[in-house]
């Protein structure tokens, strides 16, 4: 049996392994319109029988014009965890180089002070992005976890002021809520976009969380239903990877799975 067919059957679950993907993980998706994401999930800072979940979350799509709409900023993304821990909220920081767009532009709330308030840590939007879990049938591919800066709703997708990281609040409501501080992509020029983009304070490109309490021997492979949702209502385009995305995870859980079958036959032959 050679390794692209020992991956299909596990794959398929026709053989067990007792192999788990430690390595991270991660998801790209994309659409013929411009829209592309990618989302990471690491295992870090592990103490004892328990990590930390890192979720690097970035909008890879094509370049804004003056008219694009807020379809095309990355919102949200939802996923499965196996047996659906509900987990501590530690951060969210733009990385990756990622930056403010639209900092000051004219109409953001409060008018005062300008679209973005940033707090002692420049690079915090915690109180702009919520975790939630326990979202089942409500999201998008029936996935029971996500991260948003939009409110959406109703229930149980309703990312409220309680969803939040912390209370940071940079600008507007006390909630996640609209397009503020979604992702645009890395080439975003302030400005572009139709009036209700450019007239919002985004992140430039990428933002990585930290979600705290996920056990240590949690199997990254298994995470599922992961999808990119984009805009403020969940009836607006949401993406969902290509399976070469899942195919990849499947072979890198298969590679040492098939090491390990294959040295206990050479075992059981000699």
């Amino acid at each position: 049996m050679n390794i692209r067919a020992f991956a299909c059957v596990v794959a398929l679950g026709l053989i067990a392994v007792p192999v788990a993907t430690a390595t991270p993980v991660t998801f790209s998706a994309s659409d013929g319109a411009g829209r592309a994401a990618t989302a990471t999930f690491d295992l870090v800072s592990c103490v004892a029988l328990t990590c930390n979940l890192q979720i690097v979350l970035s909008n890879t799509g094509a370049a804004f014009s003056s008219g694009t709409p807020p379809t095309f900023v990355l919102t949200a993304l939802f996923f499965n965890l196996t047996d659906n821990p509900l987990l501590g909220r530690l951060s969210a920081l733009m990385s990756g180089g990622s930056t403010i767009a639209n900092p000051g532009a004219p109409g953001c709330l409060p008018p005062a002070m300008g679209c973005d308030n940033p707090p002692a840590n420049a690079l915090d939007v915690g109180g702009e992005w919520g975790y939630l879990n326990s979202l089942a049938a409500g999201a998008p591919l029936g996935a029971n976890s996500g991260l948003s800066s939009a409110g959406f709703g109703p229930l149980p997708v309703s990312f409220g002021p309680s969803s939040r990281f912390n209370t940071n609040n940079r600008e507007g409501e006390a909630a996640p809520d609209g397009v503020n501080y979604g992702l645009v992509p890395a080439s975003y020029v302030n400005g572009q976009g139709n009036a209700a983009v450019s007239g919002n304070p985004l992140v430039r490109h990428q933002v990585t969380f930290l979600l705290s309490g996920i056990s240590s021997s949690f199997d990254l492979g298994t995470i599922t239903r992961v999808s990119f949702q984009y805009g403020t209502a969940l009836s607006e385009p949401n993406i969902v990877p290509e399976p070469s995305s899942y195919l990849a995870i499947t072979m890198a859980m298969a590679i040492p799975a098939f090491l390990l079958y294959r040295r206990q036959r050479l075992n059981q032959q000699a």
